[in-house]
C-alpha cells in the first residue's frame, strides 16, 4: 500500500495508478536488497519496520530521497 502523497512524489497524478503495481520499478538498485529484507521481516514477524531513508526512482527517471515507513496491512482478511 502507498498513500496518495507517495504517488505524487514519484510523479503520478491519480492514486489509482498504483493499484496492482509492485514497488520494484521505483526502488533503486542500491536499496533493493534492503527493501526485500524489510518486506520479509514484516511478513514473517507481522511487525512494523523502523523508518529508513532510501532513494526511489520517479516516473521521469529522476531519483528522490524519501523516508519510508513500513508496516503490515490487512486487506480483505489477508
Amino acid at each position: 500500500y502507498a498513500n496518495n502523497r507517495a504517488g505524487q512524489l514519484i510523479g503520478l497524478h491519480t492514486d489509482d495508478t498504483l493499484v496492482g503495481k509492485t514497488i520494484w520499478p521505483f526502488v533503486t538498485e542500491g536499496f533493493k536488497s534492503k527493501v526485500a529484507e524489510r518486506i520479509k521481516g514484516i511478513i514473517e514477524q507481522n511487525n512494523p519496520a523502523p523508518p529508513i531513508e532510501e532513494h526511489l526512482i520517479k516516473l521521469d527517471g529522476s531519483i528522490i530521497e524519501v523516508e519510508v515507513f513500513a508496516f503490515p496491512v490487512s486487506f480483505e482478511g489477508e
